[in-house]
């Protein structure tokens, strides 16, 4: 039996969701930094008042900290959404093709089995059944089990969050880029916003290294992240995403599924 099945389509909708993110990200942090941007009301929008007019310059700076707070964790946990949801449908697409079956409805008890399962469980069972793994699965557990922090308990830490070996913390990491300068002098390392725009003194090469980073949230402590951390998370994303579609690509090529390519 051949099968045809459009991984692109799935592997696009996955990167959107990050870029996304990316984009409200920047849209509401750069607006919450425009000393221009004071209005806070929408009421000719909606012809309702709930706030009288006229608050003062505190207030209004106060409103918009809070506003790039809550930009920054939506984005968060909307990009965490959208790897939830392309997660499901890569397996829906190797149960069809191990199944060897014609249409979605041959598959529903395995797709209703997988649906019940918590996050983690369902990257396990898709390392188990079909080798398709992140690089780095333990750190998307860390990403998961921050998000669960945020929806569940309004961002503030508990026992129920622990995730270090000491369980005394909930630890989040993530892989990024760290910029590497080596001159005569020695050797410097950092991130890259650190190099970019400075003058050396000596004839320098320039190189990039991978490194995982990881942010330390304590009990009681409210989770927060700067943008330049969220950016690193969602590039990081973006390489577990296509690197988890390559691997499914390849399990279906090996089960004789005709991949289609979207351009012919």
């Amino acid at each position: 039996m051949k099968m045809r099945i459009n991984f692109d389509a799935i592997l696009e909708r996955a990167l959107r969701g990050v870029r996304r993110s990316y984009v409200f990200m920047g849209l509401g942090v750069n607006s919450s930094e425009d000393e221009r941007l004071q209005n806070y009301q929408l009421t000719p929008v909606t012809k309702i008042q709930l706030l009288k007019d006229g608050l003062s310059e505190e207030v209004v700076a106060d409103f918009k900290h809070n506003y790039r707070e809550w930009v920054i964790n939506s984005a968060f946990r909307d990009s965490l959404e959208s790897f939830h949801v392309f997660v499901d449908q890569i397996f829906l697409c190797l149960i069809l093709i191990k199944k060897k079956a014609s249409s979605i409805e041959h598959v529903k008890k395995d797709v209703a089995r997988f649906d019940k399962l918590p996050f983690p469980t369902k990257l396990e069972t898709l390392k188990k059944d079909f080798k398709v793994e992140p690089d780095f699965i333990n750190h998307i557990k860390s990403i998961n089990k921050t998000r669960n922090c945020m929806s569940h308990r309004g961002c503030v830490v508990s026992s129920k969050d622990f995730n270090n070996k000491e369980k005394t913390a909930l630890v989040l990491k993530w892989r990024a880029l760290n910029m590497v300068l080596t001159d005569k002098e020695g050797r410097r390392e950092g991130h890259m916003s650190e190099f970019i725009g400075m003058r050396t003194k000596h004839e320098t090469d320039v190189g990039l290294r991978f490194v995982d980073r990881e942010k330390v949230f304590l009990p009681g402590q409210v989770i927060s992240f700067e943008p330049r951390e969220l950016a690193e998370v969602l590039w990081y994303w973006t390489m577990e995403i296509q690197k988890m579609a390559r691997l499914a690509v390849e399990y279906a090529k090996t089960s004789g599924v005709t991949i289609v390519d979207p351009r012919s």
